[in-house]
């Protein structure tokens, strides 16, 4: 499994902020035999969870995300799902691993 960090960028100052994205390749497309769905494993009741929408949102509100927000991010969130395939469409991926990406995508959103 990968585990996954943030990223900061400084933005003078001595100021910095948090990456608005980073590491955005799928680390199953990499490696498929890779089970893990996140790098951080969320826990709901104490039980491992995967990723579906419940989880997603648990992890929203125990960040402190009212789940009304959280609702509207999912909705944002798959709304992409355009811009998405433009970008892989314009990445340095092989033709093979950029539909593997629309597909993974595609099955997250679904679970959303």
């Amino acid at each position: 499994m990968h585990c996954k960090n943030f990223s900061i960028i400084d933005i003078g100052d001595r100021e910095y902020i948090l990456a608005p994205a980073y590491d955005l390749l799928a680390v199953w497309l990499a490696d498929p035999s890779d089970t893990e769905e996140m790098a951080m494993a969320f826990t709901v009741g104490g039980e491992k969870k995967g990723f579906d929408r419940t989880t997603f949102l648990t992890a929203m509100i125990q960040s402190g995300i009212e789940d009304r927000l959280g609702e509207r991010i999912i909705r944002r969130m798959c709304s992409f799902r355009p811009q998405w395939e433009e970008l892989i469409g314009m990445s340095f991926l092989p033709d093979t691993m950029k539909d593997d990406y629309l597909k993974l995508i595609d099955s997250r959103i679904r679970l959303l």
